[in-house]
């Protein structure tokens, strides 16, 4: 899902939002807006029905569209957030010389 997002990416659509997670059906997802202008999901990995799976009520909200998601998407090239600043300050790691 990730690959493919990256390509459709670099290909120059641009990310409407994604990549993100589903909470309701598991699936991950990627919205981009298509050359014509219309907005598409970019979706996989939902949630398999079986026999004993039961209906449930959700309250709308943004908690329950999205479990988390990237706003502005990736760079198809560099693979980090767009229009995101770089991390400030020094590794916790760094010693001085």
């Amino acid at each position: 899902m990730f690959g493919g997002g990256l390509h459709i990416s670099r290909c120059g659509w641009t990310t409407q939002l994604g990549p993100g997670r589903h909470p309701v059906s598991s699936a991950y997802f990627w919205y981009f807006k298509n050359p014509a202008g219309a907005l598409i999901e970019y979706y996989a990995d939902e949630d398999v029905l079986t026999p004993e799976w039961q209906p449930r009520d959700f309250e709308p909200g943004p908690t329950v569209f999205a479990e988390w998601a990237i706003d502005g998407g990736l760079d198809g090239n560099t693979r980090r957030q767009k229009n995101a600043e770089a991390p400030q300050g020094k590794f916790m790691t760094e010693r001085k010389q």
